[in-house]
């Protein structure tokens, strides 16, 4: 979400499945990767969620919700609040 070289700190033929899953997956590298190379924005903080926005290239939103607690939690956003049409 932060608009940053996408780095890699370990030798991916000994990162675990779950690991190099996310690494490889296609849609976070384009989020990633987008050429509007636009930083995310903090649209919201609920205690430990942190509720994130990004415009990309072609009128497109990317959206986080990261939850920095040990606990599980239910996050919810409603449509409105992003800011979103359409």
């Amino acid at each position: 979400m932060h608009a940053a070289p996408l780095i890699i700190d370990g030798d991916p033929r000994k990162m675990s499945a779950t690991l190099l899953s996310i690494v490889l997956n296609r849609e976070a590298i384009s989020v990633n990767q987008d050429s509007l190379n636009q930083p995310g924005s903090l649209l919201a903080k609920q205690g430990e969620i942190e509720i994130w926005t990004r415009t990309l290239n072609g009128g497109r939103t990317a959206l986080a919700l990261s939850n920095r607690g040990i606990e599980p939690a239910d996050v919810r956003v409603r449509w409105p609040d992003l800011g979103l049409k359409g």
